[in-house]
């Protein structure tokens, strides 16, 4: 009987061994399984659902060919034209990444397309990216063509083209315009733009949930930033264009580039595209986000002042300085500090003061070797430009006095998202110029005058 309960007792002790390794096993098996979650769903976050650089080497060439496959052609014309990738240089805008090169498109050939990480079914999916426009048409229509749109996917194109962006010449401005998907009268904002002029646009696409015999209720949404305020971070309550008509999407999951017909269509250079679900995710991705950087000249000196957040795998900013504004040399080097998406201050004074006027930037680099530019910012030793306006509030009629012009100026009004809305020459000799701004709808604007490589700012309301 001893012997049997020994036996007993020996049996319990293994079997308890065993469940508690197996217990082991199974919890060791849920943290790896959680950690390998965890690592997937960071790594796509930290991606986005597309990310694109274009740092593809220094050879030119179709962006079909360097990519790897990331980039497929999903039509031509009968002679096409492939989309080339440029490594001279990257679209320059205030925290865009700068690293590699770009693409150059023309108006007519090859259409390409580049599939997401996953694809979008419901809620919103945005597309933030570069261009600058070199050339755009006006039809006889009054419209232009469209450029770059969201799809289904890299190959399906039957109903599939949705959120798509034309722009088309207006004068010597151009205007954005906006499809939710194809047919209808395509609406263009009154908004003017530059043409050799990097933009950030993002176009945004709101699948809305099918609930028959409601009509189609998918809403296309695009944005449109210059350089001055860059990439805000929140999603501003205002937008360029927004439309609902026309057939709902079944899911989005791609990005194209369209080269449309020679009539109508235009010709430019695309950067910078992340994708994703959120605007939050859309900002994270920008290695660096600027909220301000200010000089100030005094005692034969200037100090550069700046404010950062969201010094994403950053590690140093040099401070670069011009006298030309064209070419630039680096000053100083300045270890980030920002700590959790905190705000980090900075400055700097540079006392090698050897011009009237003197230029700034801010290149700032991150872990991986990647860098992005600030805005070029100016410093005088002479006295500002003195402008002053009236009335204030204004109705119709805004009247900007000024020094008499040896040289012709312009005047710029932007209005609180920072949208260049209004812009007008100065005459020589004049020293005051009046602006029409009845057409302006009522708010906050401000107003920019650039002469002699000076620049005075004013506020005011409509």
């Amino acid at each position: 009987m001893k012997l049997i309960k020994n036996q007993y007792e020996l049996k319990k002790s293994e079997f308890q061994e065993q469940h508690l390794f197996s217990k082991k096993l199974s919890v060791m098996k849920f943290i790896i399984t959680f950690i390998s979650l965890v690592f997937v769903s960071s790594t796509n976050l930290a991606q986005g659902l597309l990310f694109e650089t274009f740092n593809y080497g220094t050879n030119p060439g179709s962006i079909v060919s360097l990519s790897g496959g990331k980039w497929v052609e999903y039509s031509t014309t009968t002679t096409p034209n492939n989309i080339q990738y440029n490594p001279a240089g990257s679209l320059l805008f205030p925290n865009c990444n700068a690293a590699g090169g770009r693409l150059d498109f023309v108006n007519t050939g090859q259409d390409i397309a580049a599939a997401f990480s996953r694809s979008v079914t419901s809620n919103n999916v945005y597309a933030a990216f570069l261009v600058n426009f070199s050339a755009a048409q006006v039809t006889t229509a009054g419209g232009g063509d469209w450029f770059c749109h969201f799809m289904l996917n890299t190959t399906t194109t039957a109903n599939s083209l949705v959120g798509r962006v034309f722009v088309k010449l207006n004068g010597s401005n151009i205007n954005f315009g906006l499809m939710k998907n194809s047919g209808g009268a395509t609406p263009y904002s009154t908004n003017g733009y530059l043409l050799n002029t990097t933009y950030c646009l993002v176009l945004k696409y709101t699948l809305n949930p099918a609930i028959p015999p409601a009509p189609p209720d998918d809403v296309a949404t695009l944005y449109v930033f210059d350089a001055t305020n860059g990439i805000p971070a929140t999603e501003p309550l205002s937008n360029e264009l927004s439309i609902s008509t026309n057939t709902d999407a079944t899911a989005i999951g791609a990005f194209a580039i369209r080269q449309g017909i020679a009539s109508a269509a235009p010709s430019g250079a695309f950067d910078n595209i992340i994708v994703d679900t959120t605007w939050p995710n859309i900002v994270s991705l920008l290695p660096i986000k600027l909220k301000s950087f200010n000089s100030t000249y005094k005692n034969n000196a200037v100090t550069l002042s700046w404010q950062s957040i969201y010094e994403n795998n950053f590690d140093f900013y040099q401070l670069e300085k011009s006298t030309d504004a064209n070419q630039f040399t680096t000053i100083a080097t300045i270890k980030g500090k920002s700590i959790n998406g905190n705000t980090a201050d900075y400055s700097f004074t540079d006392a090698s003061i050897v011009k009237d006027k003197q230029y700034y930037r801010l290149k700032m680099v991150n872990k991986d070797g990647s860098f992005t530019y600030s805005q070029v910012i100016a410093s005088s030793s002479k006295s500002s430009l003195q402008i002053s306006l009236y009335p204030n509030p204004v109705k119709n009629l805004l009247i900007v006095t000024h020094p008499q012009l040896s040289e012709s100026g312009v005047l710029q009004i932007f209005n609180q998202e920072g949208k260049l809305v209004k812009s007008s020459n100065t005459q020589i000799g004049a020293a005051q110029t009046s602006l029409d701004v009845e057409s302006l709808s009522k708010g906050s604007y401000v107003l920019h005058f650039l002469v002699n490589g000076n620049t005075s700012v004013l506020k005011f309301v409509k």
